[in-house]
């Protein structure tokens, strides 16, 4: 099917197809990491209340620390620095230690989207040049395999959130370093609600971006076969 091909457009299907779903995913969880998303969350009436009584003002003042924390090395001293209204500091060591890993794995993680991202489209557009009808296989079939994953994340997440929130976490950080008291603040501000809607929405946005990439492969296929 490839055959008249060149080396150079089959290395580059075979690296975009594979590289998508991680530039996707990530582009589509680094729009979650936002200020907007916090607001979003806790105007939801599903929302839980605090136990111990934070109010919600409180609770959305702190969790937007913690998400500059993991953003920035400004962020992070604001964290580090945070008071609750009684005057006492509002994260212990451990949490400190833990956003302190957040903020490594990410600086990581995102800048990689960043690059994959443009070299996907220099890719896709040198590939356009040469071969319109081999980019249209490499959309349709990397959104595809973007949503074949996604649609096994969706469903772990949705039978067993928990097995899927722990594995995660055990796959990226040392797996005693970010389990906390209900008593600690993160725990407090970032209850699991805050993390099951963040990972139905990162799924959600992704598969809708993979479905247009489905869309326009298919279209530019059939156009150019």
């Amino acid at each position: 099917m490839f055959g008249k091909f060149s080396l150079l457009g089959k290395i580059l299907m075979v690296f975009n197809i594979i590289s998508i779903p991680y530039v996707v995913v990530a582009l589509s969880a680094r729009v979650a990491f936002s200020e907007w998303f916090i607001e979003w969350q806790y105007s939801l009436k599903s929302f839980p209340e605090d136990i111990y009584g934070m109010s919600k003002e409180e609770r959305k003042r702190l969790a937007k620390i913690g998400l500059k924390a993991v953003l920035s090395e400004e962020g992070m001293e604001e964290f580090k620095n945070a008071k609750l209204p009684d005057g006492r500091r509002a994260f212990t060591l451990k949490e400190t230690k833990h956003m302190e890993d957040v903020r490594r794995l990410l600086s990581v993680l995102f800048p990689l989207a960043y690059i994959l991202s443009v070299f996907n489209i220099l890719s896709l557009i040198y590939t356009f040049l040469k071969s319109k009808r081999l980019m249209g296989y490499i959309l349709l079939w990397g959104g595809c395999l973007c949503i074949l994953l996604l649609i096994l994340a969706g469903i772990i997440s949705v039978f067993n959130y928990e097995f899927a929130f722990e594995k995660f976490h055990d796959l990226f950080f040392d797996p005693y370093s970010w389990r906390f008291s209900y008593r600690d603040t993160l725990i407090r501000i970032y209850p699991k609600v805050f993390w099951f809607n963040g990972t139905i929405f990162v799924i959600s946005i992704s598969i809708f971006i993979s479905l247009l990439f489905i869309i326009f492969g298919l279209f530019v296929k059939k156009k150019y076969s």
